[in-house]
């Protein structure tokens, strides 16, 4: 869904206290590296090109069109979410693949898990691998679990 400004939907890699599905990350959220305030990524692809990217290319307000370091920030850091980093880096989610990012209980750490298009859910890339290697449609996403995480 987009604002009036036709932007996509933002999100963070906060989890509201309330919450949605159990320990399920609901919002996606980046800082700027110039202004550090926190702007919303309104969805989870370009949350993820961004994560991708960032130790190369340093995420910055005007990344996002009709925005700037000027405007006011979107979330404030503050105790009614849980905060989370991601790893900066990882590759992103193979299209029909869903990563989700879950909170433990305890709020200790996440678990990370990729969902795949039909369904299964692993933990591991060795998992991803093996998943791979037994459905020959997926062959093309051999060399996305051959590249090094920088």
């Amino acid at each position: 869904m987009d604002d009036e400004q036709g932007r996509p939907n933002q999100s963070t890699t906060t989890k509201t206290r309330s919450g949605t599905r159990e320990g399920l990350i609901d919002t996606f959220a980046v800082q700027c590296g110039w202004c550090f305030k926190w702007r919303k990524i309104y969805t989870r692809e370009v949350f993820e090109e961004i994560r991708m990217r960032v130790k190369e290319e340093e995420f910055v307000c005007n990344t996002i069109e009709g925005v700037s370091c000027l405007d006011d920030a979107e979330l404030e850091y503050d105790s009614t979410r849980i905060w989370v980093v991601d790893k900066p880096g990882v590759a992103k989610t193979p299209t029909g693949f869903e990563r989700e990012i879950v909170l433990r209980k305890d709020n200790s750490r996440v678990d990370v898990f990729y969902v795949t298009p039909t369904g299964k859910k692993m933990r591991t890339l060795n998992e991803l691998a093996a998943f791979i290697d037994a459905n020959p449609d997926f062959n093309r996403l051999k060399s996305l679990l051959s590249q090094p995480q920088k």
